[in-house]
């Protein structure tokens, strides 16, 4: 059996080849390559994983779908950065703060469109999917906006923001690799809450990160507590989600150690930052 990192490298290479692939016939693909690069790819590997963890076939149009999601995600982080006023992404230069605010927010507009372009071109139950997870996305987003500085501001909030913004990408990630799949609708919901829980992990772990660092989210007390609880719970979620999952080793096994990857993406960051 690979290790869950030659796993994962692997069907990153293929998303990935897949990726410029799709934006090398789209108008403006310089800067769209340039947008969508060095990536963690999490999302649609997810997507993947869960595919052929339940012997899914038809792995172009999964591919074409876990591109769909990683598109989405892309423009997500141009509108962000552009938010928060972040002037790097990724170790370089914002893409607004290279080719300024007016043009990142049509390139992400253009992402977004090709993402929901792929999503339709696989069904119309998919693009229906794209919109709903999207627009949850933006909920989380306009919430965290305006209530981040507000004496609204709690740790009920913070989840919910998170559940929205961030773990709903994944959630869908997980639920269209089972339903590409044909695995069975207790699968489906199944394989929805694993994704989720696995997006909440990553996320908790991100911020709490940047709580450590004096970055963000310093309105909420004892986070260092707050975040190890609420991170160890979402972890430990995610292995009792998967053991309910109809699937055999090695994708099982994939699958519990799939959000502690994902957990230490983020730790391992921060040491290579630290060096």
């Amino acid at each position: 059996m690979a290790s869950i990192e030659d796993y994962v490298n692997n069907l990153k290479n293929k998303i990935e080849q897949r990726l410029y692939s799709i934006i090398n016939f789209t108008p403006n693909s310089e800067i769209l390559l340039e947008t969508v690069k060095n990536g963690k790819r999490l999302r649609p590997i997810l997507l993947i994983l869960v595919f052929e963890a339940f012997d899914g076939e038809n792995f172009e149009s999964a591919l074409d779908l876990a591109c769909a999601i990683e598109l989405s995600h892309c423009a997500s982080l141009i509108f962000d950065d552009i938010l928060d006023e972040h002037a790097e992404r990724r170790g370089k230069p914002a893409l607004w703060k290279k080719i300024g605010i007016k043009q990142s927010v049509i390139i992400g507009h253009k992402l977004i469109n090709l993402a929901f372009r792929l999503a339709l071109k696989n069904g119309i139950y998919f693009a229906d999917m794209f919109l709903k997870t999207w627009n949850d996305a933006v909920d989380g987003a306009w919430q965290e906006l305006t209530k981040l500085n507000s004496h609204e501001y709690n740790r009920r909030l913070y989840m919910n923001i998170v559940k929205k913004k961030t773990a709903s990408m994944f959630s869908a990630a997980a639920e269209i690799g089972a339903l590409i799949a044909n695995a069975r609708p207790k699968d489906v919901k199944t394989s929805k809450r694993y994704g989720e829980k696995v997006g909440m992990a990553f996320q908790l772990a991100d911020d709490y990160i940047d709580s450590i660092l004096g970055q963000e989210l310093v309105t909420l007390c004892d986070y260092k507590h707050f975040f190890e609880k609420e991170l160890f719970s979402a972890i430990s979620e995610c292995i009792r989600t998967c053991e309910k999952m109809s699937v055999a080793k090695p994708y099982k096994d994939y699958l519990k150690h799939f959000p502690l990857y994902c957990v230490e993406l983020i730790f391992n960051a921060v040491k290579s930052l630290q060096r």
